[in-house]
């Protein structure tokens, strides 16, 4: 078995869980994808426990922008709440401080007790996480656009609409703040 997929299989049982949002599956199926390139560029799959948790921290922060992809391009929202998703992965406390180190001031400053603290650093890690996530997919993708055209074709309706079979969306009307999404660097402002 390949390096890249006894990786996946570590999280393969969490993906499931965070990426279930169409009947067909493109969902996951692109988060596997992404997974590869995410490996291939050194980014998860080293089994230390700063290494799990960065694998566990990097399949949440996949979910998170698929899903906040999904209410901007298609007003569904896959109403998986981040204590949910949390739930199933394994996430050394001190590791998760490393990732959360960068002190976000907004994020941490209404936080009250341990849980609060606990959800607001694993948000702060997964906010700083998406610029090297997103650097690596728009590399192996190509560019921005193609990258934001294949997450478009994730939903089963998305190529209904396409009689050509051409698969690249034309990135217009709703699907421009889909790109605009994605040219943030997986962020909405």
């Amino acid at each position: 078995m390949e390096e890249s997929e006894k990786s996946w299989r570590k999280v393969e049982s969490t993906a499931i869980e965070i990426f279930q949002v169409w009947m067909g599956g493109g969902e996951l199926e692109w988060a596997r994808e992404a997974w590869d390139y995410l490996y291939k560029a050194n980014l998860v799959g080293v089994d230390s426990p700063l290494g799990k948790t960065s694998s566990n921290l990097h399949i949440l922060t996949l979910g998170l922008v698929y899903h906040e992809f999904c209410r901007i391009t298609w007003d569904e929202d896959p109403d998986k709440s981040l204590e949910h998703m949390i739930e199933q992965l394994e996430l050394d406390p001190l590791a998760l401080g490393v990732f959360a180190g960068s002190q976000n001031d907004e994020v941490f400053e209404f936080v009250e007790d341990d849980d609060e603290l606990f959800e607001a650093a694993i948000e702060n890690a997964t906010l700083l996480l998406r610029k090297g996530i997103h650097q690596c997919l728009v590399s192996a993708y190509g560019d921005d656009v193609q990258l934001c055209s294949r997450m478009v074709s994730t939903c089963d309706d998305s190529n209904d609409d396409d009689e050509d079979g051409d698969s690249e969306s034309d990135l217009t009307g709703s699907d421009s703040e889909s790109l605009q999404f994605v040219q943030n660097g997986f962020h909405l402002d």
